[in-house]
């Protein structure tokens, strides 16, 4: 490792910071900070959502609302990305990102935007209703987006903290807002049971991350500013971004679209909603770690020894798969059996074989998901927004082929499983499209993927034969 990578913590101030940034620290220093804090910080999220999630399910909460909440949470998401623009990558990876004028830059345009956002949910609420034939939508909607509003004004300082990769503070940030609006939400739907506990709950989780983010993340206080050369470099980065991003909705969040649409008992897309939140908490936990902790890591290493790159990708891949992939295999295996645990409940049980097929899904998504980040540490937007598209427009093809052939056999929810089949196979479709897009940086490591898929297939055949 070069000795660039050797500096000790704290020992020096940096000159580009707006305020008391911290000094360089060595590589294993950010890589062992970085994945114990947000695995500490993930970990301790899913366990709340899940007993909240379990407590609201067993004595409040009935399947309907749920899918009405993953309608109202399907268009707020694809408001927040089709219109991101890739503020925080941009603070992370660019030379600038620590002034205090292109912090508050940044967050001007963050603000505009949130508030474009919940004014946009007002316009299509509407049509949403129409379309998903579902009239609370007309009020849930709106209502729900104001939390965008309100995340527009959030402290830049938060992405501070990730580009620095010190997220021990934004873990108990997070875990802290999550944790009080959980309280809320259970009090609420105590009184309610309806959907409008979770929309509460969700508004109530972003005013607590909005005033702590400027309360208790140090860096430079915040004012309305607007530098054009940050500009500029803050849409030239983020231009790529923000085609990854609405690509990456679909991939990610077209089998609710698509399902939400074609599954008229919203009790039953409730069901798809809890094996998605069951199986999506190792994918999203597994992007997580990418984002905040393998992001910055592998720019730190393009930017101060890039011919150790490889060397280090397969490390920290390596690891990150170990850990995740097994506990894939076990929903893959005993999905119904963890579904009826859980929830205790018959109208539930249903989540149980949907929550075995996405989960078999989720093993390519781990895979997959590892290697993304290194096409934005090396500023290759334009590449990882091909990947995006790529795995959008499969999942749109696998989930209606996939449809096609299940309601054709005619067996008892032919098309439902059909549908679901087609959500688990695009991890693996796009796979040799990544490839191409990794390539020319020299970090395509085939034998450690394909290790990983075989033994993960081997587990789950062995296991679902027994």
């Amino acid at each position: 490792m070069s000795d660039a990578l050797k500096l000790d913590d704290g020992l020096a101030p940096s000159s580009r910071s707006g305020g008391d940034a911290p000094g360089r620290r060595s590589l294993k220093q950010m890589l062992l900070h970085g994945s114990s804090w947000t695995m500490f910080e993930y970990g301790g999220s899913q366990a709340l959502r899940l007993v909240s999630n379990i407590v609201l399910a067993r004595h409040f909460i009935d399947p309907q609302a749920y899918g009405v909440m993953g309608i109202v949470l399907l268009f707020t998401t694809a408001l927040d990305l089709f219109s991101d623009i890739g503020l925080g990558p941009s603070i992370i990876q660019h030379p600038r990102g620590e002034e205090k004028r292109f912090l508050n830059t940044a967050w001007t345009m963050q603000a505009a935007r949130g508030v474009l956002l919940s004014l946009c949910a007002v316009a299509i609420a509407w049509p949403a209703a129409v379309v998903y034939r579902e009239p609370l939508l007309m009020t849930a909607l709106p209502v729900a987006a104001l939390s965008s509003a309100i995340g527009g004004f959030n402290s830049m300082n938060l992405h501070l903290l990730n580009r620095q990769v010190r997220l021990a503070r934004l873990a108990f940030i997070n875990l802290g807002a999550q944790a009080i609006a959980i309280v809320g939400t259970i009090a609420i739907a105590a009184v309610t049971r309806s959907v409008w506990a979770l929309i509460a709950g969700s508004l109530l989780a972003s005013f607590l991350k909005l005033v702590a983010s400027h309360l208790f993340c140090p860096g430079p206080r915040h004012a309305f500013c607007w530098d054009r050369t940050a500009t500029d470099a803050l849409f030239r980065f983020g231009k790529w971004i923000f085609f990854s991003t609405a690509f990456w909705f679909v991939s990610s969040r077209g089998d609710q679209a698509i399902l939400g649409w074609y599954l008229t008992d919203k009790a039953e897309f409730g069901q798809y909603f809890i094996a998605a939140m069951l199986s999506g908490a190792l994918a999203n936990g597994v992007y997580t770690i990418a984002s905040r902790v393998l992001f910055p890591v592998y720019a730190r290493v393009a930017e101060d020894a890039p011919g150790s790159l490889r060397a280090q990708t397969l490390r920290m891949r390596g690891a990150l798969i170990a850990l995740t992939v097994p506990p894939a295999c076990v929903l893959a295996i005993w999905g119904r059996e963890i579904v009826q645990l859980l929830y205790r409940r018959p109208e539930y049980y249903d989540a149980g074989w949907m929550l075995q097929i996405v989960a078999v899904g989720t093993v390519g998504a781990v895979v997959t998901s590892t290697i993304g980040p290194v096409l934005l540490a090396r500023g290759d937007s334009y590449r990882f927004m091909i990947v995006q598209v790529s795995r959008a427009t499969i999942m749109c093809v696998t989930m209606i082929a996939c449809g096609a052939i299940g309601g054709w056999t005619g067996i008892e929810k032919g098309t439902q499983i059909g549908l679901i089949v087609g959500v688990a196979l695009p991890e693996y479709i796009v796979y040799p499209v990544l490839v191409w897009a990794v390539r020319p940086y020299g970090v395509w490591l085939p034998k450690l993927d394909f290790a990983a898929v075989a033994a993960a297939g081997v587990v789950i055949a062995i296991g679902l034969s027994l």
